[in-house]
């Protein structure tokens, strides 16, 4: 074990930097805080995570972590030092905005170091369904077998549904995820009852995902994914809103999501719509790109679904 910094430090992180090249690709150690006394020798509990799928042999007195000093800090989040109960009401109102319940049962401080974490990162939680993320890192494109454009004979929508999709093309504009069109293609609208009585808004794209050259990335396969989980024991999962309207979809192959409302008007899509071909693929490819190296290693992605384990 490696000590770097004060020989006096008691509390210490275990890091990841000086594992050997030839380890580098297959074992990862999982940073933690571990506490030491003295300068005597002594044993240091250090985490190591394989990341492949074959045993890893790892020879005696192989030199597999730094001990960082660190100072923990203990008055709660920001420059400035609240008690518990002042942490705690501040956050009050803004995790009420954000629809977050803390268990009323946890003690004070944890409850107001949890409350303070979570105020300082409101910004990445949406607080409606049109305070969506958007990102180009990674584009959808619509490649077709052919350019010849088609136009599905319009569904008479019921007039008794006109106010309900009004309202969501109200939200779809509002999230930017639609645009008014006068595109050659058109595809059809179904509208669906779900159990709680609300209304589902489905594009048709089954004639244009015919068309559609599909894309060879794969989806992950869930017995790998439960063979990363294997000794862990902390899980925590994140959800993505309406993940898809969070995807940009290329200029140039919007006007081949065209859809039809009749009356309601013509519109075609901005962002990554469900139901197209590819959709998965593409989205899989940006959650892939946007994680980088901590995939695999400290969280999990399926599509919109995150996986945070250790």
């Amino acid at each position: 074990m490696k000590l770097k910094g004060d020989a006096n430090t008691e509390t210490l992180v275990t890091e990841n930097r000086s594992i050997l090249s030839e380890l580098s690709d297959q074992v990862v150690v999982c940073p933690r805080v571990v506490s030491v006394k003295g300068n005597g020798k002594q044993r240091v509990p250090v985490r190591i995570c394989n990341i492949t799928a074959k045993p890893v042999v790892i020879k005696p007195k192989t030199v597999l972590c730094e001990l960082s000093g660190v100072t923990v800090v203990r008055d709660g989040f920001g420059e400035q030092t609240l008690s518990d109960g002042e942490i705690i009401n501040e956050g009050k109102e803004s995790l009420k905005e954000l629809g977050i319940n803390v268990r009323e049962d946890l003690p004070d401080n944890t409850k107001g170091q949890l409350k303070g974490l979570l105020t300082k990162w409101k910004s990445i939680f949406s607080t409606g369904p049109t305070d969506l993320g958007f990102t180009t890192l990674v584009e959808h494109e619509i490649k077709l077998t052919d350019n010849i454009p088609f136009k599905e004979p319009y569904r008479r929508i019921p007039p008794s549904l006109y106010e309900e999709v009004r309202e969501h093309l109200k939200e779809m504009l509002e999230a930017g995820a639609i645009r008014e069109s006068s595109s050659p293609y058109s595809s059809n609208v179904v509208l669906v009852r779900k159990p709680d009585g609300s209304l589902r808004f489905c594009l048709d794209f089954r004639k244009l995902n015919k068309k559609t050259i599909r894309d060879a990335q794969s989806l992950p396969r869930i017995d790998e994914t439960l063979d990363c989980l294997t000794g862990s024991k902390y899980f925590s999962k994140i959800d993505l809103r309406s993940a898809y309207w969070q995807c940009n979809l290329k200029e140039s192959d919007r006007y081949k999501t065209a859809f039809s409302l009749g009356p309601l008007g013509f519109y075609e899509c901005n962002r990554l719509a469900f139901g197209l071909t590819n959709a998965c693929a593409t989205f899989q490819r940006l959650m892939e790109r946007c994680m980088g190296e901590i995939h695999l290693r400290e969280c999990l992605i399926y599509l919109d679904n995150i996986v945070i384990f250790f």
